[in-house]
């Protein structure tokens, strides 16, 4: 899957934290590596610890966190689970420019979608109706 410009979600960002923490961390390689400002990463921080999915100690006055046993099986079942969404070769393909094939299997889609949705202009709108 071409993954150029794809958002990612909140769990996406949460395994990201906890593979990262299979091996004691610091706050500011979690937060380079998984590509977070530093408030968001605290509120996932926080957000993992209240789960016990990540726990935090200190060495030499620098903290660290090590993802949990219950972290663990957390990223396991993510894994797994995203493993069955892999794209299959035998699926349909959806076209996602518009040479009249976006829909499944190459069928033309009629209505609004066929001549606005693909870089064409957006319609008028009159008293709140599409005209």
């Amino acid at each position: 899957m071409d993954s150029t410009f794809i958002k990612r979600g909140r769990l996406e960002i949460i395994y990201q934290i906890l593979l990262l923490c299979v091996k004691p961390s610091r706050k500011t390689n979690i937060l380079y590596k998984c590509n977070l400002n530093h408030e968001q990463l605290d509120k996932y921080l926080e957000y993992l610890r209240s789960f016990d999915l990540l726990e935090s100690f200190t060495n030499t006055r620098i903290e660290y966190y090590q993802i949990t046993e219950k972290g663990k099986k957390f990223k396991g079942d993510f894994e797994r689970l995203n493993s069955h969404l892999e794209p299959r070769t035998d699926a349909p393909v959806v076209s996602r420019r518009g040479q009249g094939k976006n829909t499944l299997e190459g069928s033309k889609t009629s209505g609004i979608f066929s001549t606005y949705a693909f870089g064409g202009r957006f319609p008028k709108q009159s008293y709140g109706r599409l005209v």
